[in-house]
């Protein structure tokens, strides 16, 4: 009985219905890829079996496998296939179950109507060959959206972290060249303040001899003489009204009338003292060239003669230029500006020559 059950299972993998005749035939339909959302498994495509009481005709397909398969008689074939059908039927009337392996289980119920549940590991689909079913679990969305926050903060607070670091340094920068030039500036203005109505050399003198002082008061006269000028100190010194005095002296001097011999020996002088101030014209260089039209440049003296040649033929002046980096370079023009230089560069391009513009500065 299990040979027949075999060659069953090999023609549902050939044909969408199979009959066992007098007993109901498997009608095989196919099914895509789907999802079992309980068991949270992917299937593949397959064919789902059902089955039929209503087909149980004799369409010679099983009972002309079982003929070819076991090299009988049709007669033969068909005679087993009916032992297989009372087989059938008297192990659900005394189990009230039966399972054929690899296709499914049948049952009876009180009421003595056949069910059939198909195994749903059993897939007869062939394009579906090596690809079986797999669990995968559910994700939790709760779980990913938590990791992608944590993500985000950290990210912000390194960002804030590097942010204040560098707000740091920067600052650090400041503070460190502010305290630098401070003790200079500083130094300097002492400086200043202390030598504004003395010279360093007086002072290293007096310095140097106290006990001179001391000893020879008339010396401290000369001394603060030597060390101060003694028209400034003695100006702040002065009353307001003297200062008037001397103002009103100095303006009466001024009207005073010149003698011709003092103001011709003056506009001499002021004659003199123009010609000093005025500097001297510096000597001006000739318009030189400083853009060069370049039609060729070569390494060898012989391969730039030889193109001068041609440049020469085709009506152009052209100039050996001194070498440079072992570069020997042919002028066919030299500008005193650039616009001059553009505008024969575009010249000689529309004639079909190859030039580019040097600039030197002479």
């Amino acid at each position: 009985m299990r040979i027949i059950e075999s060659y069953i299972q090999d023609l549902l993998f050939v044909h969408e219905c199979v009959i066992i005749p007098g007993f109901g035939g498997f009608v095989a339909n196919y099914t895509d890829a789907c999802i079992d959302a309980k068991s949270s498994t992917f299937l593949p495509p397959s064919k789902e079996l059902a089955f039929n009481i209503q087909l149980n005709s004799n369409d010679g397909l099983l009972t002309g496998y079982i003929s070819q398969q076991e090299g009988i008689g049709y007669s033969e074939a068909k005679a087993d296939v009916d032992k297989y059908t009372e087989y059938l039927e008297k192990e659900l009337q005394r189990k009230g179950f039966y399972e054929i392996p690899g296709i499914g289980n049948f049952s009876i119920s009180k009421e003595g109507n056949i069910g059939f549940s198909p195994i749903k590991s059993a897939n007869f689909l062939t394009n579906s060959f090596g690809l079986e079913a797999f669990h995968f679990p559910v994700l939790k969305e709760e779980e990913i959206i938590r990791k992608v926050e944590r993500k985000i903060r950290s990210v912000k607070k390194t960002e804030r972290k590097q942010s204040s670091l560098i707000i740091r340094a920067v600052a650090g920068i400041a503070a460190a060249c502010l305290l630098t030039f401070l003790p200079y500036s500083i130094t300097k203005q002492s400086k200043q303040v202390e030598f504004s109505g003395f010279s360093q050399g007086n002072l290293g003198s007096i310095a140097g001899n106290p006990h001179a002082l001391m000893n020879n008061p008339s010396s401290i006269d000369d001394a603060v003489g030597l060390m101060t000028n003694k028209k400034v100190a003695l100006f702040y010194s002065e009353n307001s009204s003297q200062n008037k005095d001397d103002a009103k002296k100095n303006t009466a001097e001024a009207k005073m009338p010149v003698k011709k011999s003092e103001q011709l020996s003056e506009t001499k002088d002021s004659k003199q003292d123009n010609i000093i101030d005025k500097p001297k014209n510096s000597v001006t260089k000739a318009n030189e060239p400083k853009f060069y039209l370049i039609a060729g440049s070569f390494a060898s003296l012989k391969q730039a003669k030889s193109w001068s040649k041609k440049l020469t033929d085709k009506g152009y002046n052209i100039e050996f230029l001194p070498e440079e980096n072992g570069k020997n370079r042919i002028s066919i023009g030299q500008y005193s500006t650039r616009e001059e230089a553009d505008k024969n560069l575009v010249e000689a391009r529309k004639a079909d020559v190859s030039v580019w513009v040097l600039t030197k500065n002479n």
